[in-house]
This record gives structure tokens, C-alpha cells and sequence, in this order.
């Protein structure tokens, strides 16, 4: 193997091992957005206490620092726990998730997983904003 070949397959390796067990992007190719968010909410159908997944993708332009607002309405749920992963590379910025567990504590009926935000602390303003979910 020639010396630049036995680069390119070292690099090769690195980048495998270090994506290796992590979760993967939501995005198939880099925002052109300063921010992004994205939201997944599982399960939409739950018994009174059974815990619902909110998972939240950030991205970010690496000259951008960012606040997410995710803040849920105490008479409708219980936050049970919240984990974030370190954030990783996507294109020209960073990715993050950020996994929160709900229990619902009111019910039967629809409650309402809140529109999440994330804002960018720079003076231009830049912020995405995701839809409400609902959950039965």
C-alpha cells in the first residue's frame, strides 16, 4: 500500500471508530439554517404516569451559541429525566441531542407536548421553533 493510501485508510478508520455507537444525524445533509431543531415525541398513545420520549436535534452554525426552551407545563407532566449528548459535526456547525423523558400526569384525554425553541444568544436572533405534539 502506498503511503497516502495507508493515510487515507487510517482516516477511514478514525472517523468509523469515532461515529461508531453514537446516535446518527436527523438530517441528511447539513442545514443551510444559523439553527435547526428537530422533535420526535414517542409513544403518541400512553397510559396516566407511562413514560413519552421527547427527542430533540439541535444544530447550530459553529459561530452561533444556542439556548434551547424546553420547559413543559407542570400540571400536564413530570419530567423524569433529561440526557444530553455531546454535540458532534454536521457539515460546517454542530449537532446535539437531547433526549427528555415525560410522565403525564393528567388524563384521559390529549395533552399537548409544547412547541420546543432554540435561540441563538447573538443579537440577530436567529431561533427555530418546533410544532406542538400531541399525545393521548
Amino acid at each position: 500500500m502506498r503511503p497516502s493510501g495507508r493515510f487515507a485508510a487510517a482516516a477511514l478508520l478514525t472517523v468509523v471508530a469515532a461515529c461508531d455507537g453514537g446516535p446518527s444525524s436527523p438530517w441528511a445533509a447539513p442545514p443551510s439554517l444559523k439553527v435547526d431543531l428537530r422533535v420526535a415525541v414517542e409513544p403518541l398513545e400512553v397510559g396516566l404516569l407511562q413514560p413519552v420520549t421527547v427527542t430533540v436535534d439541535r444544530y447550530r452554525q459553529r459561530d452561533v451559541d444556542v439556548v434551547l426552551r424546553a420547559d413543559f407545563d407542570e400540571a400536564d407532566w413530570v419530567e423524569q429525566e433529561r440526557r444530553e449528548a455531546p454535540e458532534a459535526p454536521l457539515g460546517e456547525g454542530c449537532w446535539q441531542r437531547t433526549e427528555i423523558v415525560l410522565l403525564p400526569v393528567r388524563g384521559p384525554g390529549e395533552l399537548e407536548v409544547p412547541a420546543l425553541r432554540a435561540e441563538a444568544v447573538a443579537a440577530d436572533g436567529a431561533a427555530a421553533t418546533t410544532a406542538p405534539v400531541a399525545v393521548q
